[in-house]
């Protein structure tokens, strides 16, 4: 297993030292993908996406009883296709079930923002520097969470948040509910029901293996 899973979550010095020697630079990073909109996501997932996968600019909501598989499962196919990968605040996230789900640990940050005050800087240079950010929750003002969404689409970075708050209006949202465990002689898992809604998204519902 990839000595990433053993780091414990890094609480920034500085803005820099989010993105130093890791990721490309938000603006290069749009360029050098600017001819690809569509950041693949692994199946059964993808069945949730006109398109079938994550456009480029767009905040995700993932909730409910398997919000964070749903995210894991999300952001996967992207780490191992060499995206770089940040984890603000989710403590709770295994590392092991992450690689479990395909995510290529040696592609993921975990950060912590222990100060409200500077939480908003933080997220922006993470937003600029890394290809993917998960987000347990906005925690911060609805101003500041529109200048962020507003960083998302100018960089082609894709955000996906724990939570569906009213401060912003998500482009999609993944609703998970109804989850069935199911055990066979060779592996554990759970069938889950998935609600599709959202600005960018026909309206759907689905059964995904999670």
């Amino acid at each position: 297993m990839s000595s990433v899973a053993h780091e414990p979550e890094r609480v920034p010095r500085s803005l820099s030292d989010l993105t130093s020697g890791h990721v490309l630079n938000g603006a290069l990073f749009a360029a050098r993908h600017a001819t690809q909109d569509i950041i693949a996501v692994d199946e059964p997932l993808s069945v949730a996406f006109d398109v079938g996968g994550m456009r480029r600019g767009t905040v995700i909501a993932c909730t409910g009883i398997a919000a964070a598989s749903a995210a894991l499962s999300l952001v996967a196919a992207a780490t191992r296709q060499g995206a770089w990968l940040a984890c603000v605040d989710v403590p709770f996230l295994s590392m092991s079930a992450a690689e479990e789900r395909g995510v290529a640990l040696e592609r993921v940050v975990r950060v912590g923002v222990p100060s409200v005050a500077s939480r908003s800087r933080v997220l922006g240079a993470l937003i600029e520097g890394f290809d993917v950010v998960l987000l347990s929750k906005w925690g911060c003002s609805p101003s500041e969470a529109r200048r962020l969404v507003s960083r998302v689409r100018a960089l082609s970075t894709v955000l996906v948040v724990l939570e569906d708050s009213d401060m912003c209006v998500a482009d999609v949202r993944l609703r998970t509910t109804a989850a069935r465990w199911c055990v066979d002689s060779h592996a554990r898992h759970r069938d889950v029901t998935v609600d599709v809604s959202g600005k960018r998204v026909r309206p759907r519902q689905c059964t995904v293996r999670m």
